[in-house]
């Protein structure tokens, strides 16, 4: 799609009407959306999210304008099945790319981690890769973002993911390690407080030791 046919889209209001289905508070209010089933419900909103992630290249800016991301972050933080995470999670992946969503997304931060650190979840493997992705993006260059990072505990959660070696059907573990690599290199690498935090906590280690496997 083109930044003319976004544009046309935009101006018929066909953002707007996608993020109608994705947002939490209208999904249990408004008339046109209480009429779906749950299933249907869900699969349309899987859709909308698949839109919104395949043209993040094209419509950012317009998502921005409309809040759109912060319809998203309270979508990831009000619904925990599967399919509706993972389809938040590619978009946000694919948003979190332009600098202009980093500064205003630190709540994701928290609930994202949690995602990670829940190793015990069945098939959890690739949320938690995908969750990597997404804070290794709003980390990056966002001393903020990595500062709130370091306090929830992030940095121990990634130097414990660098022993990862469970076989898991949800995912892949090389891309998961190469998830939690970037993740280090954007959320801790280049702050000092953070990279302190990690030598004391033997991060190099546990580096040096994947190296060797």
């Amino acid at each position: 799609m083109s930044e003319l046919a976004c544009g046309l889209a935009f101006k018929h209001q066909f953002f707007k009407s996608l993020l109608l289905f994705l947002d939490p508070k209208a999904c249990s209010n408004n008339v046109i959306l209480t009429r779906w089933a749950q299933p249907q419900l869900i699969e349309l909103q899987v859709h909308a999210l698949n839109i919104i992630g395949n043209l993040a290249d094209f419509a950012a800016p317009r998502i921005y304008e409309l809040g759109g991301h912060i319809t998203l972050a309270n979508f990831l933080m009000t619904y925990d099945d599967k399919p509706r995470r993972k389809a938040v999670m590619y978009a946000f992946q694919s948003l979190c790319k332009f600098d202009m969503f980093k500064p205003e997304l630190p709540m994701l931060i928290e609930p994202l981690i949690t995602i990670i650190a829940d190793i015990q979840a069945e098939g959890s493997l690739n949320l938690r890769e995908l969750s990597l992705n997404i804070l290794s993006g709003i980390c990056k260059e966002q001393r903020d973002n990595q500062k709130l990072f370091r306090r929830k505990n992030g940095i121990e959660l990634v130097v414990q993911s660098l022993q990862y070696n469970e076989v898991d059907q949800s995912g892949n573990s090389i891309t998961f390690l190469v998830a939690v690599l970037d993740c280090i290199s954007n959320a801790v690498f280049g702050n000092k407080r953070s990279e302190i935090h990690f030598l004391d906590i033997d991060g190099v280690q546990n580096l040096l030791n994947l190296v060797e496997t």
